[in-house]
């Protein structure tokens, strides 16, 4: 591509650390404290410290000041699209939450960050409690007063929205949906892989097996590859 788009570059942040025994990712860089013993925050996503946005500006500064190219606000730079795997997704939270207590009149360089978003896409979000996902009906409403908010895009698979076991991650899922579509911002969800467990009809299914669950898990990041362009907008 041209233009802006030739300058575009791809970013992994991965977890600082994993729980004490347990393969579960810590965000605690990215994340307000507390946190849980598995990295899930106890308390609301709020935006008013910014440490998501801090951290993430002060990693692609390093970034780029490894081939010495300035990420300054004022930069040409292309839109920024978010990508959350998994328990990433609260990642997301945080940062959309972040997005609606920032100020469009601010100029440091985590702000300038934030106003960059054009797209979050939630790659099969889950995690061990509740809030996987954003129900906070007052930063839904800051989100959509904000000057272009950003697509929000959810892609999932039987594993988190259909476990009976876990129910509440989809409830919560549909809650988010229902609120952000409410509130007049964009969002789209793409389910993959239904008809691999006879789901088609829009049920649950059986608990999966964990191998084929992890399976489709992982296969969701493939899938979302193959039209990540233009789908959501």
């Amino acid at each position: 591509a041209g233009g802006i788009y030739a300058q575009s570059a791809i970013f992994v942040i991965s977890p600082a650390l994993a729980a004490d025994g347990q393969p579960f990712a810590v965000y605690d860089s990215l994340l307000p404290q507390p946190l849980t013993a598995s990295g899930e925050p106890t308390a609301r996503y709020s935006g008013g410290e910014q440490k998501a946005s801090t951290a993430l500006y002060a990693l692609l500064a390093a970034a780029y000041s490894k081939v010495s190219q300035p990420a300054t606000a004022d930069s040409p730079t292309p839109p920024l699209l978010l990508l959350g795997f998994s328990k990433g997704g609260i990642v997301l939270n945080q940062i959309l939450a972040e997005r609606a207590a920032a100020s469009d009149e601010r100029t440091d360089g985590a702000s300038a960050l934030l106003r960059r978003i054009a797209q979050v896409h939630y790659l099969d979000a889950g995690s061990q409690s509740r809030g996987a996902h954003l129900t906070d009906p007052a930063v839904v409403d800051a989100l959509a007063r904000c000057s272009s908010p950003p697509s929000i895009c959810l892609h999932g698979t039987p594993r988190q929205w259909r476990d009976p076991q876990r129910r509440w991650l989809a409830d919560e899922k549909d809650r988010s949906v229902k609120m952000l579509v409410a509130a007049g911002l964009h969002v789209r969800e793409r389910e993959y892989f239904v008809d691999e467990v006879g789901a088609a009809d829009g049920g649950n299914v059986a608990p999966l097996d964990r191998m084929v669950g992890l399976s489709m898990h992982f296969r969701c990041v493939d899938q979302f590859a193959l039209d990540l362009a233009g789908w959501c907008t």
